[in-house]
């Protein structure tokens, strides 16, 4: 999740990936352009986004004074979006992933969201993926974790994101189904 330099080489539907700087707490800079694809009537159709990124690493889990929302025992992800939803887009504050939130699981925070004033095709873009060791949940010897993703964002009037929404998610379980290939497949 860190090897920025190789990201594209593992997440599949990351087309380009260039680190601009990297940051003391082992976050970075980025410029990464994601793209999505889908077949209508025997023909392919892209949708691609560029962004400027600032990514900061949280070893202990994000602040509380940095995450939207209250904690919610929530029965659906559909109930988290609308939550989500009636939310405020912030600047630093990030949404609050659908992760495990019981006492005494560990929590590892990677924090992303666009630079101002820098290339890009969103007016605002935060998200999060929530990294939560779940030790004693595998094989003797073998080790598990979770890892979740929430983002938000508000595209520039011009990125057409509504006809798409839906490929985008399905792009994202892809990106997730290859994240978890990628590490099982170094796993001694």
């Amino acid at each position: 999740m860190t090897d920025y330099a190789k990201l594209e080489q593992v997440v599949p539907n990351l087309v380009q990936n260039r680190v601009q700087r990297t940051f003391p707490d082992g976050g970075a800079r980025l410029w990464q352009v994601g793209r999505a694809s889908w077949r209508i009537f025997q023909r392919d159709f892209y949708f691609q986004a560029g962004i400027t990124l600032d990514v900061h690493l949280h070893r202990d889990g994000l602040p509380e004074s940095q995450t939207a929302g209250a904690r919610m025992d929530a029965s659906s992800l559909a109930e988290v979006r609308d939550y989500g939803r009636a939310l405020p887009l912030v600047r630093d504050v990030f949404p609050r992933p659908f992760s495990i939130a019981v006492e005494g699981v560990p929590v590892r925070d990677i924090t992303m969201q666009n630079v101002p004033r820098q290339q890009g095709d969103f007016v605002h873009y935060r998200g999060v993926w929530r990294l939560q060791p779940l030790d004693g949940c595998a094989q003797p010897g073998e080790s598990m974790m979770r890892l979740t993703f929430a983002v938000e964002c508000e595209p520039h009037w011009f990125l057409p994101v509504a006809p798409v929404e839906g490929r985008i998610a399905s792009a994202l379980v892809e990106n997730m189904e290859a994240i978890r290939d990628y590490v099982e497949s170094r796993r001694p």
